[in-house]
């Protein structure tokens, strides 16, 4: 890859972050921003993502997954859905906090 390629990707990788950091309920926490972003994806893709599925995919402890998602809960940005077939299984869909931070930040990058 050249360096004007690099640049280039760089530059939108910095834009989209800033754009996210001003949209998304973070808190300061690439864990809550994570989490949103993995929860957001599988709503769009029509897919259901579990608690213990979303923990991992952030890469971090779940211990420090905790207390950021019982936060995007108690905010309304997520919404944990019991299974009705299998009581330990909790899935995880995105709360309409979170689809209106989302609506804002695709009106937002598409302006650019």
């Amino acid at each position: 890859m050249s360096g004007h390629h690099l640049r280039k990707r760089v530059r939108n990788l910095r834009a989209l972050t800033r754009a996210c950091a001003t949209f998304l309920p973070a808190r300061g926490s690439l864990v809550a921003h994570l989490m949103c972003v993995e929860v957001f994806h599988a709503h769009v893709m029509q897919e259901e993502i579990s608690v213990k599925t979303l923990f991992a995919s952030t890469g971090f402890s779940t211990s420090g997954c905790r207390s950021q998602y019982a936060w995007l809960v108690d905010n309304g940005y997520l919404v944990p859905v019991r299974s009705e077939t299998d009581k330990r299984r909790q899935t995880v869909i995105p709360g309409d906090a979170l689809k209106e931070k989302f609506k804002l930040l695709l009106q937002a990058t598409a302006a650019d």
